[in-house]
């Protein structure tokens, strides 16, 4: 039966591999305000990126709330499917189990980096070492795959050696740093926020001393302002769209349970910074060279 409308709980379970991640941090306090403003208690669980946690919440919040929304760890819906509950919806956000039949809000970063890897190609940041964090999402597979392609079509090649996995997030930058700058590289692509935010708080710290500093490519929020005193690349993730998108669409499913699934494809986009902030900064209090 679908949950009927007059015994509402007026709440919106979230289930998160993790909070301790940046991008998972903000999209639960953006979507915590959204739904509140429409009269819904956000209910956030973490799974600790365990598939057993996440099947023991769905089943939990089948009986505790009117929606789930789910950032899932599986790469096969077969993994949680009897644990999804029909009578309340699920949505999936940010990227998708194979073969799901519920709606999801999905990210594509196919087409940014591809684009952002020929460009730092083009200007010399050839050499470039993929960090990246749980291959087995399908996001994570998404971006290795548009690296690999991208970097077979520069002068340097695509190399298997080149890319570094971190299965937990809590990496240590100055080992990655050193094991990478050891094979050849000189570039950085961070395929994570958190990943990206580690880096760039090491990289601050290695290039002014290093014989040939680091660049880094990494991933933000659309629409965040850059504060950083070191200039990268970055892939702007649409983060206020997927939060806007996700409460529009669980709250249209729980007024029309029996609406057509829906599948929306979010594009992250590229911006190029080649700017040394620091510099900037600078020559500001020198006296305002023009710029």
């Amino acid at each position: 039966h679908i949950m009927d409308q007059n015994h509402s709980q007026h709440v919106i379970g979230l289930i998160l591999p993790s909070v301790s991640n940046d991008y998972c941090g903000r999209l639960a306090d953006q979507l915590s305000e959204q739904f509140a403003s429409h009269g819904y208690r956000l209910s956030i669980s973490v799974t600790g990126r365990s598939i057993g946690m996440e099947r023991e919440l769905l089943h939990l919040y089948a009986d505790t709330a009117d929606g789930i929304l789910v950032v899932s760890e599986a790469a096969e819906y077969g993994e949680l499917e009897s644990a999804v509950p029909e009578n309340v919806p699920a949505v999936f956000l940010n990227r998708k189990p194979a073969g799901c039949p519920h709606t999801s809000i999905i990210e594509s970063n196919q087409l940014a980096v591809f684009q952002c890897i020929l460009a730092n190609a083009a200007s010399g940041n050839d050499r470039i070492a993929l960090v990246c964090a749980n291959r087995h999402l399908s996001l994570s597979r998404e971006i290795i795959e548009s690296y690999k392609n991208a970097m077979r079509s520069t002068p340097s090649g695509f190399h298997e050696e080149w890319i570094f996995d971190t299965e937990n997030m809590a990496v240590n930058p100055e080992e990655f740093v050193n094991q990478i700058v050891n094979a050849g590289c000189n570039t950085i692509f961070a395929c994570t926020q958190t990943l990206t935010r580690q880096f760039l708080d090491y990289l601050l710290f290695y290039n002014p001393h290093a014989a040939s500093p680091v660049a880094l490519i990494g991933f933000v929020n659309k629409g965040t302002p850059s504060k950083t005193q070191l200039a990268f690349d970055s892939i702007h993730q649409p983060l206020q769209e997927l939060t806007d998108l996700a409460v529009q669409q669980m709250l249209y499913r729980i007024q029309s349970p029996a609406a057509p699934v829906r599948e929306y494809l979010l594009k992250a986009s590229y911006s190029s910074q080649k700017v040394d902030v620091v510099n900037l900064t600078e020559k500001n209090e020198q006296g305002n060279e023009s710029l």
